[in-house]
C-alpha cells in the first residue's frame, strides 16, 4: 500500500506526465487502453494482468529463497541484523545491474543512464530488501517476502502505463524511482532504526 501514495506524490509533482489513460495493452502486445474515469474497468484489467503474471512471479520465490531464506541467515549471524540487511540489499541490487545496464526497469533516456539507473536500482533494492528482510527475520519464513516481492513487481509496473511517454525515470512513477519509493524509504528507515538490532550472534 505504501507504493500508492508514492505514485500519487509523483504525479502531483510531475502532473504533465499524467495522461489520464491506462495504456495496459503494452503488456498484452496491443494498443488497448482504458480512461481512468472507468475505475471498474481498470480494476478488472489490473486483475487480469496480475493473473497473467502469476506464473512469472513464482520466480520470486526462488529469488527470495536464495537472498532472504538462505543467505540472510548467515549474514545476520555474522554481522547482526542491521549490517546484514544492508549488505544483503546492496548485493541483491548489484545482482540486478547487468539487466539495468541494458535498459530494464528504467529508461535509457534518463540523465546519466545507465549508471544513474544502476545506482537507483541498488538504492531500491536496499529499501525493499530492508522490508523483505525484516519480515523474513521476524517470521523465520521467506514465503511472506516472496509474496510481497511479487506484489511489488506486479503493482509497481502499472503506474508507468498512466504516463504520456511510457518511461520510468529516476523519480518514478514506478517505485524504483526516488519520489515514488519515498514512503517505502521512510518505512524502511523506521524498520531499520527501531525494529532491527545491531548485535552479531557470532561467537
Amino acid at each position: 500500500m505504501l507504493m500508492i501514495p508514492g505514485v500519487v506524490l509523483y504525479f502531483l509533482i510531475f502532473s504533465h506526465q499524467y495522461s489520464g489513460i491506462f495504456r495496459y495493452g503494452i503488456r498484452l502486445g496491443t494498443d488497448a487502453e482504458v480512461p481512468v474515469d472507468h475505475p471498474v474497468l481498470i480494476a478488472a484489467v489490473c486483475i487480469m494482468i496480475a493473473a497473467l503474471m502469476i506464473p512469472i512471479q513464482l520466480l520470486e520465490l526462488g529469488e527470495e529463497i536464495g537472498w532472504r531464506g538462505y543467505l540472510l541467515g548467515f549474514q545476520v549471524e555474522k554481522y547482526g541484523e542491521r549490517k546484514a540487511v544492508i549488505i544483503n540489499g546492496v548485493e541483491w541490487g548489484i545482482s540486478h545491474l547487468p539487466l539495468i545496464y541494458f535498459g530494464f526497469n528504467y529508461s535509457l533516456d534518463n540523465p546519466g543512464a545507465p549508471w544513474t539507473n544502476m545506482l537507483m536500482m541498488v538504492l531500491a533494492c536496499v529499501v525493499l530488501g530492508i522490508i523483505f528482510s525484516y519480515i523474513t527475520i521476524k517470521t523465520k519464513n521467506c514465503m511472506y517476502a516472496a509474496i510481497m516481492h511479487g506484489a511489488v513487481n506486479i503493482v509497481g509496473e502499472l503506474p508507468v502505463y498512466l504516463t504520456y511517454d511510457m518511461k520510468s525515470s529516476l523519480w518514478g512513477p514506478n517505485p524504483t524511482g526516488l519520489i515514488a519509493m519515498s514512503f517505502l524509504l521512510v518505512f524502511a528507515v523506521i524498520l531499520f532504526a527501531v525494529k532491527l538490532n545491531s548485535k552479531s550472534d557470532e561467537k
